[in-house]
């Protein structure tokens, strides 16, 4: 159990039986229903064997688990699907102990969970997407979140106290615990930190909420919860979400959320200091770890999308400020923003968000960006990079805010002009940052040679520790067929950078780069060097028998049994008439159906091997699987193959009643007789 407040208690009536070698509890439910734990509190340690078991008509009763009980306390998972009539508790050995019985049903069906390790922005979106999710779907819908108080990624955890690299001021990566953002009667009800990890997968594009509901549906009641943690705008996800209304609903939630009083006197002020603004432009550059951490630097040309060039924001800048827009900067580089509001000194309409915060706030980096992301939505327009959460948090919760990724603003011949057009001096990785931007255009652009050496070879001037830099002045030294110069520039890579330069190489991004190394000719002994690196590791990885992650489909396989099928049929026609009728000719078009079936794949199996379905213990979801056998459906069907083969002539059927029972794969039945 996740959080006892999750489940409630079912009443039953209890009646026992002893006899000379065991102790009998059985628990009348009230009213047949779904179950979900069967608690057992004696009032001293015991070491005996129990026996649970559960019925459908307080008749029948099917094993549920048996186990050794040492101790006070026992809790036990129900598996089965469906309606439970009763429980039975086999205490063997035993006597009439002092105990104490409980049974829990879920209060809800499906249980969300956000779980991001990452930064605010993205776990922010994601909790406004499960609680709009749960407010969309009903009250048999709740949502919860994991809120870990430190970064998957131990890259991002120094940046957390840095407010400094080289001089060049920067925010620190602003994130602390649950406490210190949300309400404790918040936390109590919704927070499963202390009892989940984290979660940072993606969810397919394009599906509808029907399907996604009966997903989570099956993984709570199979694994307690689902985890839904996309930092994605759900109209982008599910068809039927629009984004107006999508737009508004996260606004609401935002507006409610239950933050402590202190972010929530910071989001208010931070409101009505945006209101005394009206009418601004917000330019949002994201900098932060993928510009200053060295193993995110080191990867740029794949995080590309995540920054933005300083020039391309002076261009921005000065498109607004030509029409008489007030315009104000973010971001995480304070040394930056200085030097913008250098180049455009005097400018009256150009603003820090530094300078419009109060000097007495003294906020800390988690409270300033609650401040700047709430006084980021009340602008008209916000320009940012490709990527960037943090600003797309602001649009979705802002009122009438235009989202613009500004690599969109100009075409690529237009940015890369721009790119040269502006004189200003940041900080020695911004510099790298917009020469590598000139460097990746030029080639779309297909300039000159030179032209792209110069881009390169400034990137490396600018960052000397950068391999990426290197790597890509090769690839470009390679590609003009310039081999001497290639293999003269291999030589202090080889004798100093060697491993991390074939692991660069070997990142599926960089398959263009590694692929010029193994069509180059050996006489080139630094270029031999590491295309024999890439081929011994092709080899290595090739000798490694990759270990393919077992499939999913053992579901499917045990509900094709004839036994699954058979006791679906038993269930469906045993409530009307009709079905009683018909039921025989049912049961016997299923059992040749599957014989046929049968036969046919027996038959492709002896003409192609290959096409042999593996084992059910090979399949992922085997054990889950197994849970189906346990279903009424399986069971019933099994007794009626059983019966049949031992030519009984008369075999019991369960009828289910339609005004008791919500079929699930069980509920509570009566008995009929089947000739």
């Amino acid at each position: 159990m996740l959080k006892d407040l999750d489940y409630r208690a079912i009443n039953f009536i209890e009646t026992t039986q002893a006899s000379q070698d065991s102790f009998t509890h059985y628990l009348h439910l009230i009213k047949a229903q779904e179950i979900h734990t069967i608690q057992l509190l004696f009032s001293k340690n015991i070491t005996k064997t129990i026996k649970i078991a559960i019925s459908y008509n307080k008749t029948h009763y099917i094993p549920l688990q048996e186990f050794c009980a040492n101790g006070k306390f026992h809790r036990v998972k129900n598996t089965f699907r469906g309606n439970i009539a009763a429980i039975k508790v086999k205490i063997l050995s035993g006597s009439d102990e002092n105990i104490n019985i409980a049974i829990f049903a879920k209060k809800y069906n499906s249980l969300i969970i956000a779980a991001r390790s990452d930064g605010i922005g993205a776990r922010m979106i994601a909790l406004l997407n499960n609680i709009y999710l749960a407010n969309l779907l009903g009250e048999r819908t709740k949502f919860g979140f994991v809120w870990k108080n430190d970064f998957l990624s131990n890259n991002l955890n120094p940046m957390r106290n840095k407010n400094e690299i080289e001089g060049n001021k920067i925010a620190g990566l602003g994130l602390e615990g649950e406490e210190a953002i949300f309400t404790q009667e918040f936390i109590q009800q919704f927070s499963y930190t202390n009892s989940l990890g984290v979660y940072n997968g993606s969810y397919p594009r394009g599906n509808n909420l029907q399907e996604f509901l009966q997903l989570s549906i099956e993984a709570t009641t199979t694994k307690d919860c689902f985890f839904l943690s996309i930092p994605t705008p759900l109209y982008e996800i599910f068809k039927e979400i629009q984004e107006c209304e999508y737009r508004k609903g996260l606004r609401e939630i935002w507006d409610t959320l239950a933050f402590i009083p202190k972010l929530k006197n910071i989001i208010n002020a931070a409101k009505n200091i945006a209101l005394q603004n009206q009418d601004f432009v917000a330019i949002h550059i994201r900098s932060g770890d993928v510009i200053f951490v060295p193993e995110y630097r080191n990867n740029l040309d794949r995080m590309f999308a995540h920054t933005l060039p300083l020039e391309l924001a002076i261009a921005c800048i000065e498109v607004e400020l030509k029409t008489n827009h007030k315009v104000v900067l973010f971001s995480d580089d304070f040394s930056s923003m200085e030097v913008l509001l250098e180049y455009f000194k005097g400018e009256q309409n150009l603003y820090s968000i530094s300078s419009l915060i109060p000097d007495d706030f003294h906020l800390n980096n988690t409270e300033r960006v609650f401040f700047e992301i709430t006084f980021m939505s009340f602008a008209d327009k916000i320009y940012t990079s490709k990527t960037s959460v943090y600003a797309r948090l602001s649009h979705y919760i802002g009122d009438n805010s235009v989202l613009i990724n500004t690599y969109e603003v100009f075409d690529k011949q237009t940015q890369y002009q721009l790119l040269q057009q502006y004189t200003i001096t940041p900080h020695r990785f911004q510099r790298a940052l917009s020469n590598l931007y000139s460097f990746l255009l030029s080639g779309d652009l297909s300039l000159d040679y030179n032209i792209q050496q110069t881009h390169i070879k400034a990137c490396m001037e600018a960052d000397k520790e950068n391999l990426l830099y290197k790597m890509l002045y090769i690839d470009l030294l390679l590609e003009t067929k310039r081999y001497y110069q290639a293999n003269e520039s291999l030589e202090d890579i080889i004798n100093n950078h060697h491993s991390s330069f074939i692991t660069m190489l070997s990142q599926p991004n960089h398959t263009a780069q590694r692929e010029k190394y193994l069509k180059i000719s050996f006489e080139y002994h630094n270029i031999a060097a590491i295309a024999l690196a890439l081929k011994h590791l092709n080899i290595q990885t090739s000798n490694k028998v990759p270990i393919p992650p077992k499939p999913l489909g053992a579901s499917s396989r045990i509900k094709s049994h004839l036994s699954y099928k058979l006791g679906q049929a038993l269930i469906l026609n045993s409530k009307s008439l009709w079905g009683y009728i018909r039921m025989p000719y049912v049961l016997s078009y299923i059992k040749d159906k599957h014989k046929q079936e049968q036969k046919e794949y027996q038959e492709k199996i002896k003409k192609n091997p290959s096409l042999k379905l593996p084992t059910l213990e090979s399949y992922r979801d085997y054990k889950d699987a197994l849970k189906i056998k346990n279903t009424l459906s399986y069971q019933l069907g099994e007794a009626f193959i059983k019966a049949k083969k031992q030519n009984f002539f008369k075999f019991p059927i369960p009828y289910l009643k339609a005004n008791n029972v919500n079929y699930s794969g069980g509920g509570g039945h009566s008995m009929v007789l089947f000739c």
